[in-house]
């Protein structure tokens, strides 16, 4: 009987979907309910595996940011298995998601003492660092993390470069993005950030003959020529910025009424024809990220 019960347990806990069709609400009424049935059993067999049960419950509450549930179950989890490690993870992600950082950043620091090359912790403690300010810190977490995967991640890649970039360090974002390009490709995520890092550093040559290139993969070119426009007034190229604004207007007007009078076409054309009379002052200076969200599908 208890054998049975056991293996049902073991059942459940390999049967439950983490992702995909079923919902978190789902799969905490399938938890609860089993453990509900666990109550008859014996307190030395079932501690374990209850422990884990209530783990997985915090960990969907998590997903939906009941922060005072999954503490809750967490806190039973670890009245079970006092000595249990593993539960410091999730509990770290609780306090990051509470803001209560320093009690986070212990809680990790104890999980990756004994895991230490577990990717997600060391970006969960990055971002704790980084929460709390402690950037030049949180950098070797964060690059830990992408070294550890096969392929980078485009996000972690652009997050990589913003910390960097924050700290200072602009030739080593810049170079980390030619990297993650060296591998991904030249993805237009990865040269928009680029070019935004060089505008950033002051190297405005750079940032325009990586668009340049930009400019002759992208079939949608009128937004892009927009942000050439302004890096050449911030070069203090001011003629040759008139010649851009002024492109950016011949391109709107060779597209389509049903695009060319969407509000953003329209935004666009008064940003061009501003430019062209007036110029383009220090603070209007559109960024590269700013160039790609108005893009949209280039």
């Amino acid at each position: 009987m208890q054998k049975n019960w056991l293996l049902s347990c073991l059942a459940l806990l390999l049967s439950l979907p983490v992702s995909g069709h079923v919902g978190p609400h789902t799969r905490i009424q399938k938890i609860s309910m089993e453990i509900e049935a666990m109550a008859a059993a014996p307190i030395g067999e079932r501690s374990g595996l209850l422990a884990r049960l209530y783990q997985l419950r915090g960990e969907e509450y998590l997903v939906m940011r009941d922060w005072e549930k999954a503490g809750a179950d967490f806190r039973r989890t670890r009245q079970l298995l006092p000595s249990s490690i593993r539960i410091s993870f999730p509990m770290a992600r609780l306090y990051y998601g509470e803001g209560e950082y320093e009690l986070g950043l212990d809680e990790i620091n104890r999980y990756l003492r004994r895991y230490t090359d577990d990717g997600q912790a060391l970006l969960l403690r990055s971002r704790i660092l980084q929460a709390l300010g402690r950037y030049l810190q949180a950098l070797p977490d964060l690059e830990s993390a992408l070294e550890l995967q096969s392929k980078p991640d485009i996000a972690l890649v652009l997050e990589r470069a913003d910390l960097q970039a924050r700290l200072g360090q602009w030739s080593a974002a810049v170079g980390g993005i030619r990297r993650a390009e060296e591998i991904l490709g030249r993805l237009l995520v990865l040269e928009n950030k680029r070019i935004d890092l060089l505008r950033r550093q002051g190297d405005t040559e750079a940032a325009l003959a990586v668009l340049d290139r930009v400019l002759t993969q992208v079939p949608r070119k009128e937004r892009w020529l927009l942000l050439k426009a302004r890096l050449l007034e911030q070069a203090g190229r001011r003629s040759e910025a008139k010649q851009q604004y002024q492109n950016v207007l011949d391109t709107l007007d060779q597209l389509p009424p049903r695009l060319s009078r969407v509000p953003a076409m329209k935004n666009l054309r008064k940003q061009a024809q501003q430019g062209l009379i007036e110029g383009t002052t220090k603070k209007s200076i559109v960024s590269a990220d700013t160039a790609l969200q108005l893009t949209g599908n280039p």
